[in-house]
């Protein structure tokens, strides 16, 4: 039951760490800050290494645990928390209760941080297009074009940049 325990406030405590790093990506997207987020990319990569491991931590302990007690596993059941829960003693329940719910508390707001930096991305990027292409008009919409050569197809070469200025 300990390894349990120890799984799940490891989980807890990788999660509460993967948020504050979603925090800090916040911010350095606000500020466009190119350098400061491929650190927080790293570091993001980090927590993510640590969070497989306390994961698979998690699975073995419960595993073993239900291992133990195979009355309480499901027909096909992989040894979720569902599976646990019904298989521990009413003691543990409530602590337990209280850890996996702070773990998907966690969760929800790690979603909703990602998410809500997916959304900045995704604008920041549609910016940079757009900007580029008010940069780079296209050629139809550039200069006049004489609708009686309409058949002939004039091929002009412009540049972003006036040569002439």
């Amino acid at each position: 039951m300990k390894e349990i325990f120890e799984s799940l406030a490891d989980l807890v405590k990788v999660h509460q760490q993967m948020n504050d790093i979603a925090i800090q990506k916040t911010e350095v997207i606000k500020v466009n800050d190119i350098k400061g987020l491929q650190t927080v990319i790293q570091q993001e990569t980090k927590l993510l290494k640590a969070l497989q491991l306390a994961e698979g931590k998690r699975q073995k302990a419960v595993s073993a645990f239900l291992t133990d007690h195979p009355d309480f596993v499901k027909e096909g059941g992989e040894g979720s928390m569902n599976d646990l829960f019904s298989a521990i003693p009413q003691d543990y329940q409530k602590p337990l209760q209280t850890l996996y719910v702070g773990l998907l508390k966690e969760v929800d707001k790690l979603s909703a941080q990602n998410e809500l930096n997916q959304q900045m991305i995704r604008d920041s990027l549609q910016f940079v297009n757009l900007s580029l292409d008010l940069l780079q008009p296209d050629q139809e919409t550039f200069s006049y074009q004489n609708p009686h050569e309409k058949g002939q197809d004039r091929q002009l070469n412009y540049s972003a940049f006036d040569s002439r200025a």
